[in-house]
Formats: structure tokens, sequence, C-alpha cells
């Protein structure tokens, strides 16, 4: 689960990207996608596709 993890952060920082920025983005309070990034919580699918089209 960290591979993952560690993936979402790098690809954000090479956006230039902030945290918030991203949680509002997934229509996600700002506190739940640290949690993410940090493997702590899973990213659901519909965020990552989210992503993916945003």
């Amino acid at each position: 689960m960290k591979h993952y993890a560690e993936r979402l952060r790098a690809l954000r920082e090479d956006h230039d990207c902030t945290q918030q920025e991203i949680a509002v983005l997934l229509q996600t309070m700002q506190q739940v996608y640290p949690r993410y990034e940090k493997g702590v919580n899973e990213i659901p699918v519909r965020h990552i596709a989210t992503l993916e089209v945003g």
C-alpha cells in the first residue's frame, strides 16, 4: 500500500499542487487527503478516476 501513497505525493509535487488543492479537486476534507499520501487510508477508486480526468 505504501507504493501508491508515495506515487500520489510525487505526482502532486510534480504538478506543483498543494494537498489542499487536491482535496478540493476530490471534494474531500483537507484532513483526509494527507492520509492517502501517508498510506493510512486507501484512496477510493472514484478519487483515482477524478485524478486521471482532472
